[in-house]
């Protein structure tokens, strides 16, 4: 779906709610629960820059293990995403607000 997610947390710590406000991302939220064809157990979510785009050409680093619940205004999803050079996941939430770019 097309939407605006507003990320949460930057290097495992709270970003301020102004200052995610100020930077939303627009793009196509794609999220799957695990997948047997690949054989994936994690449930993953990327904002893409389109439909047809995939999981490589993500706009942010994906978010794993992730879960979904509604909100006022919206979707929260909370997870992990991977820190470069490190193979431990720092903490993540997006808030999703669905629709087309404003």
């Amino acid at each position: 779906m097309w939407c605006t997610v507003y990320v949460l947390y930057s290097s495992g710590e709270p970003v301020p709610i102004e200052k995610a406000k100020a930077n939303g991302l627009y793009g196509w939220l794609r999220a799957h629960s695990k997948d047997p064809i690949l054989e994936d157990r994690r449930c993953a979510a990327y904002l893409l820059p389109s439909p047809y785009a995939n999981q490589m050409h993500s706009i942010l680093p994906p978010l794993y293990s992730c879960s979904l619940r509604a909100i006022d205004g919206g979707v929260r999803l909370n997870g992990s995403e991977s820190c470069i050079g490190n193979p431990r996941h720092s903490k993540q939430s997006w808030w999703v607000i669905p629709g087309e770019h404003q």
